[in-house]
């Protein structure tokens, strides 16, 4: 990895001209259809797992052509007529039915009309991908706070949250590169603006005080466990979303200092957040994202582990040269 010669870790692959370094392998995750389980050899799809699992080895530079192009085969057509997805579950034989609602529809939304985006051809957006970026658009505008100007969850939920609102502005960023790549100018002009102003959004709504954590959820209640509170502190940094801050590698070097240990010993989640080691490579700590890939691996395809987790573990076995420094000496 050429460290020096980019500024961030997830564009740098891109900026550089690097090229693919790897294939992002879905063994055990995606089937012969094309669906994207939660878990290895698992029977239920989310397909907010399966984005952002995408996105995230693609924005790294793995090759995700294969595995993204039979999931939009697969999942297009499950998109219902408003724009909105389910999650599924088995059915019959080796079909899948629609289940549960989804999570996080406004996260969700964005990141759908990226994953088209970044990998439509260079002669535009096929009709049906057109047409289901339209539909998402709509569904997306609707959650929209005209007072506060951020998203809400869902139709049903009024809340906002920090991380789905920062997955929007990461998803109008890169939509804005990528329609300016096809030709679209004007409507890349539309899209930065929109993310422009979600940012300040997020800043004006989320971060009420200077030198405070990020409050998580426009609810009163604030949960201060390491999901969502913790967590949700990263996600400025590993999306590239400014902040008033004037020192960011120092503020993640203090979030470190709170929570490694924990974060390290895999106690504080159900699963080990593979996304905080991916920010620390995002601020060139590669012994903190070696340590956290050496560790997980014992948990590697197991009840612990998800696609998400499986991406950022091979984004960082794929792109950092290990060496022998023990977990020990970071602490």
């Amino acid at each position: 990895m050429k460290f020096l010669a980019c500024l961030s870790f997830i564009t740098m692959l891109s900026a550089c001209s690097l090229g693919y370094s790897a294939s992002f392998d879905l063994e055990g995750y995606q089937d012969k259809q094309g669906a994207i389980t939660v878990h290895y050899q698992g029977d239920y799809v989310d397909p907010y797992f399966a984005i952002k699992s995408l996105l995230l080895a693609h924005h790294a530079g793995l090759d995700i052509q294969h595995a993204a192009y039979a999931w939009i085969e697969w999942l297009m057509p499950r998109q219902r007529s408003n724009g909105l997805f389910d999650r599924f579950c088995p059915a019959d034989g080796s079909e899948w039915r629609d289940c549960e609602n989804a999570d996080s529809d406004d996260a969700l939304l964005a990141m759908w009309m990226e994953l088209l985006y970044v990998m439509a051809p260079s002669n535009g957006l096929p009709r049906d991908w057109h047409s289901s970026i339209a539909k998402s658009s709509l569904q997306l505008e609707r959650l929209r706070d005209k007072r506060t100007g951020i998203y809400r969850i869902s139709a049903s939920n009024p809340a906002g949250l920090l991380m789905d609102n920062i997955e929007i502005y990461a998803a109008l960023s890169t939509i804005s590169r990528e329609q300016q790549r096809l030709g679209a100018h004007s409507h890349s002009r539309l899209s930065y603006k929109k993310a422009v102003k979600l940012r300040h959004r997020i800043i004006q709504v989320f971060h009420t005080k200077a030198n405070t954590p990020f409050l998580v959820s426009t609810q009163t209640a604030q949960d201060e466990q390491f999901y969502p509170h913790a967590v949700a502190q990263i996600y400025p940094w590993l999306h590239h979303m400014p902040t008033n801050s004037l020192n960011a590698r120092a503020d993640f070097n203090a979030w470190l200092h709170k929570y490694r240990k924990g974060w390290l010993s895999f106690e504080n989640d159900d699963y080990p957040w593979g996304l905080v080691a991916l920010t620390a490579v995002e601020f060139g700590d590669q012994q903190t994202a070696q340590c956290w890939a050496n560790r997980a691996r014992t948990l590697r395809n197991g009840e612990r582990w998800n696609v998400l987790e499986e991406a950022a573990f091979q984004i960082i076995s794929n792109n950092i040269k290990f060496n022998d420094v023990p977990c020990e000496a970071l602490q």
